[in-house]
């Protein structure tokens, strides 16, 4: 169960696929963790990730490897089979925001001013739940950009928020990650205010 009375932060990275969300959201997962924050890391295709796996007998490990490769047997690539499962039964059946219902209260029972990073946004109803689970103002969007990368093979697209205190930063990756980390981290503290990454553990020590 999750306490709705706390209020999370949420980190939405948000980019065609190969525009280093992953990569840029464990670096930021790293720069918390070394200023003292607890933050988590998550990924709304999770569970649908699992799922698909399990029905075509490939291995976790194997994911990123096998992701599109063409599989015979099942006339299709692992991609395509996880975005058909999602957009033509899941949500048909369960409603448009099955996913990141279940992606949240798979977090747990969250410390107020928990820091969570999702690096997988790609649908405005994943937004628009997590703002409806704290304040919009504590809900950022970072798109990224970067060339030879686009939406062609993927369901989902770019994301902007549209509750007026909702914050959204566009980045054009052009590399390093450690230099784009760097900027992303100095623009989330003017955002949020030098001292929203130690109230984590300024709660821990002072409850």
């Amino acid at each position: 169960m999750t306490d709705e009375s706390k209020k999370p932060y949420f980190i939405l990275f948000n980019g065609p696929p190969r525009s280093g969300k992953d990569t840029l959201g464990h670096q930021l997962f790293g720069y918390l963790l070394r200023t003292g924050a607890d933050p988590i890391i998550a990924e709304f295709k999770e569970h649908i990730r699992h799922v698909a796996l399990y029905i075509l007998g490939i291995q976790p490990e194997d994911y990123e490897a096998r992701k599109d490769e063409f599989l015979p047997e099942w006339h299709t690539t692992l991609r395509q089979f996880m975005i058909d499962f999602s957009e033509q039964f899941m949500k048909p059946k369960f409603g448009d925001d099955v996913w990141p219902k279940a992606a949240y209260h798979a977090l747990g029972d969250l410390a107020d001013n928990q820091i969570v990073i999702f690096t997988d946004l790609g649908f405005p109803v994943e937004l628009e739940y997590l703002q409806s689970r704290t304040d919009p103002e504590r809900v950022i969007v970072v798109q990224l950009e970067r060339e030879g990368c686009d939406w062609s093979k993927d369901s989902r697209n770019y994301v902007f928020p549209r509750e007026k205190d909702a914050g959204c930063i566009i980045i054009m990756n052009k590399g390093p990650v450690e230099e784009v980390g760097s900027v992303l981290l100095h623009v989330l503290d003017k955002q949020f205010g030098y001292a929203w990454r130690s109230r984590r553990a300024k709660q821990e020590t002072n409850p």
